[in-house]
Order: C-alpha cells, then structure tokens, then sequence
C-alpha cells in the first residue's frame, strides 16, 4: 500500500508539471494584452495574469515568426528596455527613441532611428553592426509568401541611404549595397534598377543572374510558379519592340520574346498574347493548349476548386474551357462583358438569367432573377425576385429555403438569412439553423450577433449558443507569436470604457479601461448583417494616452 501511494504521487506530480508546461505555451498564456493606469502602462496575459505592472510610461510588443526571440520593448525613466516575453529585462538602451527588432535575422539586432541625429542599427549586447553615420537609414521588412511555399522565402531586410536601396541578410551582412534605385523581390529572384534606369537580375546571395542593360526591363510583379517541377518565371521586356518572354531563376529566357502579354493562370497555366492581339491558352512547359483565337481568357469560379477557363471569341461570344483547352460549354450560346459578368465567380448570365457552371463546366437548368457568391466557393446566393432570396449548392439544391429578404453565405460553413421583420437566421453551411439575432457576424471560430438593443456578444459558431453578455461594441484582437495564432476581444460597455475577453469569451479583464473610438465607415460585406438601428462601418479603436505620454 506504501507503495502505491508513493507511485501515485509521482505520477500526480508528473501530471502537474505537463499541465503547467501546457499552460505556459498556451495561446492564451502567450497572449500580451495592454492595459494602464494614471497613463502608465502595463501587461496582462490572455488569463488577465498580471506580466509587467503599470510603471510604464510606452510599451511596444515584437512577436511573430519574423522575429528570432519575442520582444518588450518597454520605457520608463525615460530610458528604453528591451525585456523578455515573461517581463524580465535583458538590456537598457540609453537611446532618446524606441530601438526597433530588426525582423528576418538570426542575431538580435535593433535600428536605433536617432543618436545624435544619425541612424544606425546595434545587437543586444550594445555593439554597433551598421555604424551611425546616415540620417535616412531604413529597415523594411518583407514578406513574400512565395505562393503559399515558406522553404524559399528570402530572410532579406531593405536598407535605404539618401534615397538608394540595399538589403541585409538573415545575419545582418550587406548582400546588396544601397546603390540601386529599386530593388524588388520575387520567388527565388531578385530585380534591381541602377540609378541609369536599367534592370537587372540577382539570386538571394546577391550574386548576378543578369547584369543589367539597357535592352531588356523585367516585371517582377507577374512571376508564374510551375508547382509541378518547382520552377518560377519572370516576364522579361524587350525595350525597343515592347514584346515579352520570360526567364526563370537561373536568368535564363525560357521562352522566347515575342508576345505582347503574358499573364499566370494557376493552377500551371498561362495566357499569351501574340502580335495578332488574340490569346492562346498554354501549360507550364509553354506548351500551347489552344490557337490564338481568344480576346481574352479568364479562370472562372475559384481556380484551385474547379479551373474552368472562359475564352471571349472577336465576336463576343463564349466558350468554355477545362484546363486541356478542350471546350466543355458552347450550348446555349454564352455573351461575356465587363458589365453582366462576374469574372470571380462560377455565375454567368444567358438571356439576362443567372445561371451556375456546375461542377463538370456545364451549366445548371435552374434560371435566377439574381445570383452573387462572395466568399464562399460552393454556395451560391440566389433570388427569384427582388424580395426572395435564399441560397443553394454547387449541384444547384436549395440549402435555405427562397423566402428571405437577403442571403449571404460567409464562407461554406455560415450563412446569413435576414427576415422581412428584420431579424437574421444564421445556419451553418448544411443549412441547419443555428439561431436568430438582430445582426451577426462570423469572425475566425466566432459569431458576434445583436440582441434586440443593439448590443453585442459572441457566440459559437458549430452551435449558435451565446457564449459571453452583451456589450455596447465588441471587436476581435489578432494575436499572433512563434505558437501560433488567437483571437481575444476589446468589449465597451454603456460608459464606453473597455475590456478583454479570451476567444471562447470569457472576461479576463472587466471594462474599466478609458479609451476613445471612432467609427470609420466601410462597405459590406465587412459586416454582413448589422443591427436594424446600427451603421454599417468597421469598429476601429485607438489609444489617446499613449500619444500624450511619449
């Protein structure tokens, strides 16, 4: 029996200690959140644990994946800390501004924008890495998603002297010397302008691909990715005819230059345009797949759920295309324009009907007085009068009965129906009801919807129960650090003063912080369905104390 107890005592301690690793590296735990006093600030965590106490007079958070460490960069007495993400300090910087986290670097490196009127850049440890010798250094951080590829993104951060620009590597060296008059990043390749107007190509070690020349110009901003052999291209220009090729990474031309256009349609296709001023329709390998007979072509509907291709004949008429080129839609006769088609969406119009290309590119029988999609890719708002929307699937069956003033579906999994009374029936992407509200909206794992007072809460988006109590205004907070990605909420109550709830909307912090907020106005669908005595506009929150303190 003494035995056993003893075992079982290891084994609660055990258990103790992964609980609280687990809820150390929580979101929530994760989370900083500002909150002040007397205008000095401080943080909470997302449990509303206490992690710096009001003493401060500025606070900034660092954090993502851009950064080597997260960062509190912190002011009090007015001199600059630099802390950890739990609060305790790890250098004092006797600079008059705030030192900035240089992102994309292994080292820990800080711009510090003003010593004696000059700008330099220091690591943790204090010891200059790029002296203090120019007025306008700067240090942009870019983001290139590399079409959804992280394994080739470059580590590479702008600097900018007297106008002219360079780059700095992961570790803070020199790759490209600010000398150029433009620099631009693409998929593995890197376009720069000389100060005599002429392009040429870099890899990502700064080493020349290209050399620049006053024959050709590139246009990184149409880069094709080949997904299928890990290939990307990039329209190179030929000055004196204007006509185009392209080249891949290595700064080769790969397809020859003598098209007027070229444009990416992913998946692994392109349109070219030749002298003749009518498209074809060609693959990854340059391969074309159709003759240039097309004004235009365009994918039709969301490209990586179907990648039906519409072509536009001279004479305004229709086809449309699979992604063999092969013609899959002619009957009845299809008439594009600018002004009836919605080129996002598997939505065209016959005989001012609206009608949905089907999964297969054909088109369904059933004929709408009116037809949108917009952010869904297969369901579909459909009316058969003004007065009578509802909303239906890719195979055309009824998902929401036609019976509601307006419809909207917010993805595949919530739609949005408004009654004639002006009430909202939110249902999930089968079209079961998930409950009624006076206005709602979906944000992340998140429905926000308004009771009959105008008043806001959250609600679990799987089962339409309300999760928190109604607040005067509600607004989500993105969080997101090396652990990945959360939600919170700032919530005001009648006296307009403000707090956090976690992302399941529980209160971590009550509404006793001062703030001011203004509306700013922004279209739908922002906000899909607003109270019936609401504005449509965007919530946007900012903090007055934090300018008066610095």
């Amino acid at each position: 029996m003494k035995r056993f107890t003893i075992v079982f005592l290891i084994s609660v301690l055990f258990l103790g200690i992964g609980i609280q690793s687990a809820n150390a590296q929580s979101p929530y735990a994760r989370a900083r959140l500002l909150v002040w006093q007397d205008t000095l600030f401080g943080l909470i965590d997302g449990t509303g644990k206490t992690v710096l106490p009001c003493e401060f007079e500025d606070i900034t958070i660092y954090s993502g994946k851009v950064y080597q460490h997260d960062y509190i960069i912190a002011k009090r007495d007015r001199r600059w800390n630099v802390m950890t993400w739990e609060g305790y300090m790890m250098k004092i910087f006797f600079y008059d501004v705030e030192p900035l986290p240089i992102p994309n670097c292994r080292e820990d490196l800080f711009l510090i924008p003003y010593k004696d009127k000059l700008r330099g850049v220091v690591d943790l440890r204090g010891f200059t890495v790029i002296p203090f010798r120019h007025r306008d250094l700067a240090l942009n951080d870019y983001y290139h998603p590399c079409y959804n590829r992280t394994d080739i993104h470059p580590r590479l951060t702008y600097t900018s002297y007297s106008g002219l620009k360079g780059c700095l590597n992961e570790y803070g060296r020199e790759v490209i010397p600010p000398i150029y008059k433009r620099i631009n990043f693409a998929d593995r390749m890197i376009t720069v302008e000389d100060t005599n107007g002429c392009w040429g190509l870099m890899d990502y070690d700064g080493r020349w691909l290209r050399e620049p020349d006053t024959l050709y110009s590139l246009d990184n901003y149409r880069v094709y990715y080949d997904h299928s052999c890990r290939e990307s291209y990039m329209p190179i220009i030929e000055r004196k005819t204007n006509l185009q090729g392209l080249v891949n990474h290595s700064g080769e031309i790969v397809l020859p230059i003598r098209y007027r256009e070229i444009h990416p349609m992913y998946p692994n296709l392109m349109s070219m345009k030749d002298t003749s001023g009518l498209y074809c329709l060609a693959d990854a390998q340059f391969r074309t797949l159709t003759p240039h007979r097309y004004k235009e072509l365009f994918n039709l509907g969301e490209v990586y759920s179907n990648g039906w291709i519409v072509g536009i004949l001279p004479d305004g008429s229709a086809e449309i295309l699979d992604t063999l080129g092969c013609v899959v839609q002619t009957d009845p006769p299809l008439h594009f324009d600018e002004d009836n088609i919605r080129y996002e969406f598997p939505l065209v119009e016959v005989a001012d009907k609206w009608q949905i290309v089907s999964p297969k590119g054909k088109l369904l029988p059933q004929r709408y007085y009116d037809a949108s999609q917009y952010w869904s890719e297969t369901l579909f708002s459909v009316a058969v009068d003004s007065l009578h929307w509802g909303i239906v699937n890719r195979k055309g069956r009824v998902i929401v009965p036609l019976r509601y003033v307006a419809a909207d579906a917010s993805g595949d999994d919530i739609i949005f129906a408004r009654r004639a009374s002006g009430k909202v029936d939110v249902f999930n992407g089968k079209g079961r009801k998930l409950l009624t509200c006076w206005g709602a909206q979906e944000d992340g794992d998140m429905l926000v919807v308004a009771n009959s007072e105008g008043k806001w809460a959250l609600a679990d988006k799987k089962n339409g129960r309300v999760l928190s109590l109604y607040y005067k205004e509600i607004e989500p907070i993105y969080f997101s650090d090396t652990t990945g990605f959360s939600y919170f909420w700032e919530v005001f109550d009648d006296n307009k003063r403000m707090g956090y709830l976690d992302g399941r909307g529980r209160e971590i912090f009550p509404c006793s912080l001062d703030a001011s907020y203004i509306w700013e106005l922004s279209g739908a669908p922002i906000y899909k369905f607003l109270s019936h005595d609401c504005r449509c506009g965007k919530l946007i929150y900012y903090y007055n104390m934090k300018k008066d303190a610095n």
